[in-house]
């Protein structure tokens, strides 16, 4: 893994009704609410998706296409008991969309009420991938800062895996691998790559994708990743060195964020929070408290 990356920090989901996404989430998957912003403008609620991952919910996109095959970007969330979270997701007006078998363990992919596509994938206790012994060992033994936040679900554990359908998993592999620095899971396939993204999640490249025209904004982007970094600076540096297209530089409250499109014009992002200095700065919100005392801590 590149020297600054801790782990995804932000899914951005966007939606032309994020309020409403948002009851749904926390009523099928168990997603606490963390804080929102409503006025005239904006619309986005912030939702806790893990140990310092947030899914945020958003105005803006494309509507959704309700095939998984040709959605760009698919959240998959781990989950504890997956009878349970299945039964719960569809009480609250979820739809099984597709299910797959890996092993023993299941992936289930439901549509949300407006369309949008997400998944719950089966934990796996006894994997020894560093996502899943991270994963394990926080459901054990959560971290204090983790325990101050909002609870989470019994059957759902938080975000395991950024799914992006693409047109060569094996080209993108050594533009994930080697530009911006993720360590791989495996041997890359036509069919597969996956990536370890910090934390207890994973990137997983699929085939059956497509190349996409670079967006000009990543607001009309319905779904993408966002890691937390904790030297952006040094990332730009690298990213420009290496010819990476920018889409969005933001300066937002409490840090920066950066938007970036691969060779196959699918967005990613990475931001950095800012560490409160001492002698009345504002209070950290709670997944960067979390996020600082893991990478502190490592």
């Amino acid at each position: 893994m590149r020297d600054g990356i801790q782990g995804l920090g932000w899914f951005v989901r966007r939606s032309s009704d994020p309020v409403a996404l948002a009851a749904f989430y926390t009523a099928a998957i168990g997603l606490p609410e963390l804080r929102r912003i409503e006025t005239a403008d904006a619309k986005t609620v912030m939702l806790r998706a893990g140990t310092f991952s947030v899914f945020e919910l958003s105005l803006g996109g494309e509507p959704p296409s309700p095939d998984p095959a040709e959605t760009e970007c698919t959240p998959l969330f781990r989950s504890r008991n997956l009878a349970d979270a299945v039964a719960k997701a569809q009480g609250a007006g979820a739809k099984i969309i597709g299910e797959e078998t890996e092993g023993s363990l299941r992936t289930v992919t439901m549509a949300d009420p407006l369309g949008h596509v997400y998944g719950l994938r089966e934990a796996d206790p006894a994997s020894t991938q560093p996502h899943d012994v991270f994963a394990e060992h926080q459901w054990r033994n959560p971290h204090p800062t983790a325990q101050a936040m909002p609870a989470m679900s019994a059957a759902v554990q938080g975000l395991t895996c950024v799914r992006v359908r693409v047109s060569d998993p094996m080209t993108l592999a050594r533009f994930y691998g080697d530009c911006v620095g993720l360590d791989p899971i495996g041997a890359p396939s036509s069919e597969r790559a996956s990536f370890y993204l910090g934390g207890s999640c994973i990137l997983e490249l699929r085939a059956g994708g497509t190349r996409r025209d670079p967006p000009n904004d990543r607001a009309n982007v319905t779904d993408t990743w966002v890691l937390r970094v904790h030297d952006l600076v040094g990332m730009k540096a690298h990213f420009a060195v290496r010819e990476v297209r920018t889409v969005n530089s933001l300066e937002v409250p409490g840090g920066w964020i950066e938007y970036y499109c691969d060779p196959e014009g699918h967005l990613f992002g990475i931001q950095e929070r800012q560490r409160p200095q001492t002698g009345g700065s504002p209070a950290l919100l709670p997944e960067d408290t979390a996020a600082f005392a893991l990478w502190d801590a490592r």
